[in-house]
């Protein structure tokens, strides 16, 4: 097969028995549709970026770009599998899942860094275009 053609994945360890598969990069459709919920937001939030504008950002990003999970910290109280989906990402408790969300987001923005982006160090990841300079 063509490795291009080809959806990378990318498997983040969550502790010894519980994984979460993401996406190794965003293609263009996913990165405009996190842009457009992270506009969005910001537009709800009138213009001005609020806590819960930031978490509803993070959440964004790992809505487009979480795979699946595996392991028993996704078992729900039923004692079964709970199957990934976006929605049941609105239900995590924001404090609680902390960690959880932060893990995930940072590592998402880290394999969807440029090459120049990475070498100038904390770039934002879905920063607006660049202006130029005259």
């Amino acid at each position: 097969m063509i490795k291009f053609l080809t959806k990378a994945q990318h498997v983040v360890q969550i502790d010894q028995f519980s994984s979460v598969t993401i996406r190794a990069k965003m293609d263009f459709k996913t990165t405009a549709k996190v842009q457009n919920d992270m506009l969005n937001i910001s537009l709800a939030d009138g213009g001005e970026m609020k806590a819960s504008g930031i978490l509803a950002q993070k959440l964004s990003l790992l809505k487009h770009n979480i795979l699946s999970w595996d392991g028993p910290m996704f078992i729900g109280d039923d004692g079964k599998p709970v199957k990934f989906s976006p929605d049941v990402l609105d239900s995590l408790d924001p404090v609680e899942s902390e960690g959880f969300i932060t893990l995930l987001f940072d590592t998402i923005a880290k394999l969807n860094k440029g090459k120049e982006e990475a070498a100038e160090g904390d770039t934002p990841l879905l920063a607006a275009p660049a202006t130029s300079k005259a």
